[in-house]
């Protein structure tokens, strides 16, 4: 039997595994043999191999281990999981996209800038706003900010409109 090279430039670009299969160990496997990992450990290490979750990386980095002995040093290939929005990886295909901008605000930074927003914004309506829903409602704005970005196209200019639409007071 001769051995599957994943790698080649001839190699299929698309692959299925029986219904029922161990997915993950024989993508493992598949992986391991082709790299032939006894002569170069860092074979798989410029790889980038997309799973459906976190949880899905961390059992495929195992079976990944176990399928190269489990003994000795391996440099992993990088296993990104793509439905968990969480994370702070920015999403598959815009790695470069992002070098282009000018260096952002910290994290902490920012959500403490929409927190002055906030407590402002509730303040001018005559509404106290306690330090805990401040720092709730600035942590969902920014993800809210993060998806309009992210989506693209966002008419902003209608959010006014829309606020008005659904409070309840």
């Amino acid at each position: 039997m001769s051995r599957f090279d994943a790698f080649s430039r001839s190699a299929p670009k698309l692959w299925t595994v029986p219904a029922g299969a161990p997915f993950l160990e024989i993508l493992a496997d598949s992986l391991a043999s082709s790299a032939d990992l006894e002569q170069d450990p860092s074979a798989l290490a410029d790889a980038l191999i997309y799973v459906p979750n976190r949880r899905s990386a961390r059992a495929l980095a195992f079976a990944l281990h176990n399928a190269c002995g489990g003994e000795r040093a391996l440099l992993m290939p990088e296993i990104r999981a793509l439905g968990d929005l969480e994370t702070d990886d920015a999403p598959p295909g815009l790695d470069g996209a992002f070098d282009v901008l000018p260096p952002g605000i910290s994290d902490e930074e920012r959500v403490g800038e929409l927190m002055r927003l906030v407590t402002a914004w509730y303040a001018g309506r005559g509404l106290p706003l306690p330090a805990t829903a401040a720092f709730a409602t600035a942590q969902e704005l920014a993800a809210l900010l993060d998806a309009g970005a992210m989506a693209g196209g966002v008419d902003w200019a209608q959010l006014p409109d829309l606020v008005e639409k659904f409070l309840l007071w």
